[in-house]
């Protein structure tokens, strides 16, 4: 019996130490951030080609934008019916958010970061939030 009790014990600690690959990884930094849109701007502006393995680099510069992006737009408009009145976060931009255009979204992230490398240790989610948000001039609401 006691045997038996050291086996599973030993079975779930190896398992436990083998977790799957995908549990272990960290969230996405800047600096994975600022090479996935480097490689965006690169290929926009034809100095590299368009190779699948390529494409696949950009990936997390497109969603990562895209989904702050939206997030920024919800604010700006005050239409996230998400988040609990009492914690809603108004901005108000210089550009209207509606405008933002994929392309010019990647652009103002990647000055933003190129222009801030000693910021690239925080997370991606974060960086492309305050890129947005500085490069579109947007602000706390102080009537939202």
């Amino acid at each position: 019996m006691r045997r038996t009790r050291l086996s599973l014990l030993a079975i779930a600690l190896l398992s436990a130490s083998h977790a799957h690959p995908l549990a272990a990884q960290k969230p996405p930094d800047g600096v994975a951030l600022v090479d996935s849109c480097g490689t965006y701007v690169r290929m926009r502006e034809g100095a590299e080609s368009y190779q699948a393995s390529q494409l696949e680099r950009t990936q997390l510069c497109s969603n990562m934008l895209w989904a702050a992006a939206e997030a920024l737009k919800a604010r700006a408009l005050g239409a996230d019916e998400t988040v609990p009145t009492a914690r809603r976060e108004f901005v108000r931009c210089a550009t209207d958010p509606r405008a933002m255009g994929p392309h010019q979204s990647v652009r103002v992230a990647y000055r933003y970061l190129t222009e801030h490398p000693e910021r690239l240790h925080f997370p991606a989610e974060q960086l492309a939030k305050e890129a947005l948000e500085t490069g579109f001039g947007c602000e706390p609401a102080t009537d939202g």
